[in-house]
């Protein structure tokens, strides 16, 4: 039927969570032959159970299968987000970016910004910090809403600063201005350079941390500065 994805979605909306025949009837669904719609929409929404109830294993297992059967599936885009940051959580880098040549090869530019944060994520994990930079870029570049912006391109910042790259640290914290989200705002990006500065007995941490300071007086981390 070509209504099975509305129908999917109005199942998922409207179950409460203490509705438990909900997966039964999705594994139900998804061992039944024929009827593929149906079949494949209930593996996704039992894999997105799994992950959400913390069985990430199980979870990767129905995700891979959904993958390697639904070709085209109009949840496919979606399953490979989800099965790319299942593998994350699981420190399976070069499957995440096996996943993300696939996703670049077949989906093309949709969703783009989460290919490149998850893969950013990894070449920060390696100290690949320079690569992290440009990947964390384009990820806020193309970034489908402001919160996930705002998040590549504190992460971009970081990376820089543990690179020893000025200038997109600079243009970072530039992009960042005016940002209300304390744990990516400019100030504690600063903060976090004044720190690391700190914590290597660099000479010019003193003056990075009372610059932050003078600059951000009502910041909550204002203290820990002070402490530091």
């Amino acid at each position: 039927s070509p209504y099975f994805d509305r129908a999917f979605a109005v199942l998922d909306r409207v179950k409460s969570e203490e509705e438990s025949d909900t997966p039964e009837l999705y594994v139900r669904w998804a061992a039944q032959p024929g009827a593929s719609g149906r079949k494949f929409h209930a593996m996704f929404y039992h894999a997105r159970h799994l992950a959400e109830v913390g069985k990430v294993q199980e979870a990767l297992r129905e995700m891979e299968a959904f993958r390697e059967g639904a070709a085209g599936h109009p949840r496919s885009s979606e399953a490979m987000r989800l099965l790319m940051s299942l593998h994350g959580l699981q420190h399976n880098d070069e499957r995440v970016l096996e996943l993300a040549r696939e996703w670049r090869g077949r989906d093309g530019a949709g969703g783009e910004d989460t290919v490149d944060f998850l893969t950013a994520m990894i070449r920060f994990s390696r100290r690949e910090f320079s690569d992290a930079v440009s990947l964390f870029q384009h990820s806020a570049d193309t970034a489908s809403d402001m919160v996930q912006k705002q998040r590549a391109l504190y992460n971009m910042g970081v990376a820089a600063m543990l690179g020893g790259l000025p200038q997109p640290y600079a243009r970072a914290v530039s992009q960042l201005k005016g940002d209300t989200d304390a744990e990516s705002s400019p100030g504690n990006l600063e903060l976090e350079r004044a720190l690391h500065l700190a914590a290597r007995r660099d000479g010019s941490a003193e003056d990075a941390l009372r610059d932050f300071l003078n600059a951000h007086p009502d910041d909550p981390r204002w203290v820990e500065a002070q402490i530091a």
